[in-house]
């Protein structure tokens, strides 16, 4: 695993998030607050993987991966 596939995954994990908060502030513009709380709970929780995600890939699995970035 490269540094670059790594960014690019975070960037597809971003780009998904950010529909997931668009749909839900449109949810929650037509009134539909169940709806709005699932989307919610999908954002939090994807956001939550990539974070941790990224974290253990940097830390543990692979401490200098980013190192010859520069």
């Amino acid at each position: 695993m490269h540094a670059g596939l790594i960014i690019l995954i975070l960037q597809i994990a971003v780009a998904t998030v950010t529909v997931l908060w668009i749909g839900s502030l449109i949810a929650l513009a037509l009134g539909k607050t169940r709806l709005h709380g699932r989307i919610n709970i999908a954002f939090f929780a994807l956001t939550l993987v990539a974070l941790i995600g990224l974290e253990v890939i940097v830390r543990i699995i692979s401490p200098g991966l980013f190192d010859d970035l520069q």
